[in-house]
């Protein structure tokens, strides 16, 4: 007879072999679960979206950002005296008078393209291309300069936008129309109008635009490697197991919630009488007599969640799960506002009959009564199953008989 470790070598050499599926003990699962509990950060972090324009998720869209830009640039938007304009027009035609507000416009169509951003005053014009993360189209620059009639200075200017402020190739390095400036340059113009801008408004507007292009650069241009726990090296090497273990441990969980109720209903009539009637739902099941009902609604002792558990661990669900008694629609159907006058009536007189230490939440939906009570962290179902059993049967003992007396006058 082959010894154990015979046994044990001839099971490696069938996992190896190609084509078999890998079968991996169930000790390796804890095993692996252990390992990504005990290396994850106490505090989970999950990426700040520290700018306006990360929470509507447009950080790196070249159309948010040339929008926002316009705004601020606009005579009618929210900076004073215009500021951010001014501060532009000084670094790249500081000849230029001012004598009327121009007019800021988007997405200018011209024989050659589209304009970004197109500033006119009667007699100069100056263009922005803002370049978020594309780079320049063929000739782009120097087909604007023709399709805008800039043929010197003093017609008018190109800022060219960009990230890392890189000259366009479509011109000359010299070109005295075009202006590189990167974004680094734009915030520091930014920073200086905002030190004395007298408008709460146009700082803080100022302020996030400033910080929404710095935030892109450090993304996109300047990040620093991060640091990448041990608990996430673990799960991506085995993010498949994980998966897998996960998918056994919800139907691992939904049998056991089949033998959970079924353990209830035997507890309860033993209780409350053989008459004891269950329905099963896909996220409730609810023990109730006979005669606990009344025209589209029914009254009973709950035990439920807020999702499937054939689909999804109900340890993952916001809430719950949960256990108590109220009134339950037998039809969706059928008014809500129905179903709340039940419980209207159930919850005062259960709640005077309630006299043991554990308290009960108030009325919720349709739950006259009714308390969480959560999948323990250890996961130690057992004891959680026989505390959710020992919880419906101190209903049962305590309120049953009010319930009846209830249900009976509220049948009539």
């Amino acid at each position: 007879m082959a010894s154990g470790r015979d046994d044990a070598a001839l099971l490696k050499m069938i996992l190896a072999a190609p084509g078999v599926p890998r079968l991996v003990p169930r000790c390796n699962d804890g095993s692996l679960l252990r390992a990504l509990l005990d290396t994850a950060p106490k505090i989970l972090r999950h990426r700040r979206k520290s700018t306006l324009f990360e929470a509507m998720n447009v950080l790196d869209l070249e159309a948010p950002h040339s929008d926002f830009l316009a705004w601020l640039l606009d005579p009618l938007g929210p900076l004073s005296s215009n500021w951010l304009l001014r501060g532009l027009l000084d670094r790249i035609a500081p000849e230029q008078s001012w004598d009327v507000d121009p007019t800021v416009e988007r997405e200018v169509p011209v024989d050659e393209g589209r304009l970004d951003i197109l500033i006119s005053w009667p007699s100069f014009k100056l263009i922005i291309e803002n370049k978020v993360r594309s780079a320049e189209g063929e000739e782009q620059i120097a087909r604007y300069l023709r399709s805008a009639g800039i043929t010197g200075p003093n017609d008018g200017h190109i800022l060219y936008l960009s990230p890392l402020g890189r000259m366009p190739g479509s011109v000359d390095a010299n070109d005295a129309r075009v202006t590189a400036m990167s974004y680094r340059e734009l915030a520091a113009i930014l920073d200086k109008g905002s030190a004395s801008e007298v408008d709460d408004r146009g700082r803080v507007f100022a302020q996030e635009f400033r910080n929404c292009i710095l935030r892109l650069l450090k993304i996109r241009y300047e990040m620093t490697k991060p640091q990448i726990s041990e608990s996430t090296k673990i799960y991506l090497g085995k993010a498949k197991r994980v998966a897998e273990i996960k998918a056994l441990a919800i139907d691992e969980f939904a049998e056991f919630l089949q033998w959970m109720y079924s353990e209830a209903e035997r507890r309860l009539r033993s209780l409350v009488g053989p008459d004891l009637v269950t329905h099963r739902g896909k996220y409730v099941v609810l023990f109730r007599l006979p005669d606990w009902k009344h025209d589209d609604f029914i009254f009973g002792i709950y035990f439920g969640m807020d999702q499937d558990p054939t689909t999804r661990l109900i340890s993952e669900a916001r809430d719950g799960p949960w256990a108590g008694i109220g009134a339950w629609r037998m039809d969706d159907s059928v008014d809500q506002k129905g179903c709340q006058a039940v419980v209207d009536v159930l919850s005062p007189a259960l709640r005077k009959a309630w006299t043991h230490e554990k308290d009960l939440r108030d009325p919720d939906y349709s739950m006259a009564l009714w308390r969480e009570i959560p999948i323990p962290d250890d996961g130690d179902i057992d004891r959680w199953a026989e505390d959710t059993i020992k919880f419906l049967e101190e209903l049962a003992s305590a309120l049953v008989p009010t319930l009846k007396i209830v249900a009976k006058n509220y049948s009539k």
